[in-house]
């Protein structure tokens, strides 16, 4: 059996799309000590194949479904599917995890967590949003994802069922049909929900939406207060091995213009130019580079997010942007997140994106990509004219582009890399 070629602390890739084989392969490595490295399926083989040798891996578990896609210089270890998942969460203690970030403002980076850390995180998730045995998560982001990692440990502690989907499901399937308690969207996601009326009434089924990855625009806000829907607000990050913070559940859809209070077992605090710091059992071990792990943490043991944030009177936190995404125009310094949250909410649009793009004059100027809820004209001057209203005139974009047909809508955040 090809669980044999694995030892203690040894490093070995899954390769291969959400399925109970996946789940069935993560826990084998697990048992045998191994550290599981979670290979992005959004990336081509060749950039993987390149990840995989920069931290020091060198055996591939691929699934059957993929087998034939996945051509590498990496021993392969063919992994069957099996229709069931596992029953029990055993670990070894030297078992982890090495996942690629987004990389949403910078080079993405790998991030070690040891599995003690993933369950530290699972903890307080569990206890705040009331997840037991009879709870069914839908698996609705990718394993190689922090968030969809963290369902699948979450359910395996709380002896609840990991619910994954078939390719292509109807929200109105996982919920009516497949008994879903809780989901976790981000804010697109979510739209393209209330647009249906059938998927509104199968939303109100729900125990929780865990939604996260991005602000909710003004419009969004309005709508699940009208609904009356039972969302969770999160902030957490790959590094903390998922939430953070999260808003209370069936808390009657108040204070969800923030990311909530802070969940157990967790500490943070604002550092230095709004900085978000944390620290806790669930923060992760260090980067990786080849066969070395890099700690990040200050000598207090705290993380500097690279997240701007502020805590309110009522302890709860909002984050306000990236610090790294800040960039210069004019002299001015300009926060591409203080004009995505202007865009968000005019009415038309459903997705906005801003980048700096160089410019003779100011040396950068801001650049808006935008995508409509319906087709219409994208009208340069109307967009102008309602953020005149709305912002200083160096923040608002000279240019405003349509959001690119090929950008992955797979429920992950966006890195602004990418545009």
């Amino acid at each position: 059996m090809w669980q044999s070629e694995i030892g203690p602390s040894e490093r070995v890739a899954i390769y291969g799309a959400n399925s109970d084989a996946y789940l069935n392969a993560l826990q084998t490595v697990w048992r045998k000590g191994g550290v599981a490295v979670l290979c992005p399926m959004r990336d081509p083989v060749s950039v993987i194949d390149e990840w995989l040798a920069f931290v020091d891996c060198h055996k591939v578990i691929v699934l059957d479904a993929v087998a034939d896609s996945f051509e590498s210089n990496h021993a392969k270890l063919f992994f069957h599917e099996e229709n069931r998942q596992p029953k029990v969460f055993h670990f070894h203690p030297s078992a982890g995890t090495i996942l690629r970030t987004s990389g949403s403002s910078s080079k993405p980076k790998s991030v070690f967590h040891t599995v003690e850390q993933h369950v530290a995180n699972a903890i307080g998730v569990i206890e705040a949003l009331r997840v037991d045995e009879k709870s069914r998560w839908l698996l609705s982001l990718p394993l190689y994802h922090v968030g969809g990692l963290s369902i699948a440990v979450r359910c395996w502690l709380a002896q609840a069922k990991v619910v994954v989907p078939p390719v292509n499901f109807e929200m109105q399937w996982a919920i009516r049909e497949a008994g879903i308690s809780h989901v976790s969207l981000v804010q697109t996601q979510l739209l393209r929900l209330l647009k249906n009326p059938s998927d509104i009434a199968a939303l109100h089924l729900l125990k929780a939406i865990v939604l996260g990855g991005s602000d909710i625009s003004p419009e969004l806000l309005k709508r699940i207060q009208e609904l009356h829907l039972p969302v969770v607000r999160t902030y957490g990050m790959t590094e903390m091995a998922s939430q953070i913070t999260a808003t209370a559940l069936n808390n009657f859809c108040e204070n969800l213009d923030s990311s909530g209070r802070l969940l157990p077992g967790r500490e943070l605090k604002i550092g230095e130019d709004q900085e978000i710091w944390v620290k806790g059992p669930m923060l992760f071990s260090g980067y990786v580079e080849s066969t070395t792990i890099f700690s990040s943490r200050d000598p207090d043991g705290w993380f500097h997010t690279g997240d701007r944030g502020f805590i309110d009177d009522n302890q709860d936190l909002h984050v306000l942007g990236r610090l790294d995404s800040m960039f210069i125009s004019g002299g001015e310094n300009v926060y591409p997140e203080s004009i995505e949250r202007e865009l968000l909410s005019y009415p038309d649009i459903e997705e906005a994106m801003v980048v700096a793009r160089p410019h003779e004059e100011y040396g950068q100027c801001p650049v808006a990509f935008i995508k409509f809820k319906t087709d219409v004209d994208l009208d340069q001057e109307a967009l102008v004219a309602y953020l005149e209203k709305r912002l200083a005139r160096f923040k608002i974009p000279r240019q405003f582009l349509p959001w690119p047909s090929d950008v992955p809508s797979n429920g992950i955040k966006i890195p602004r890399s990418w545009f």
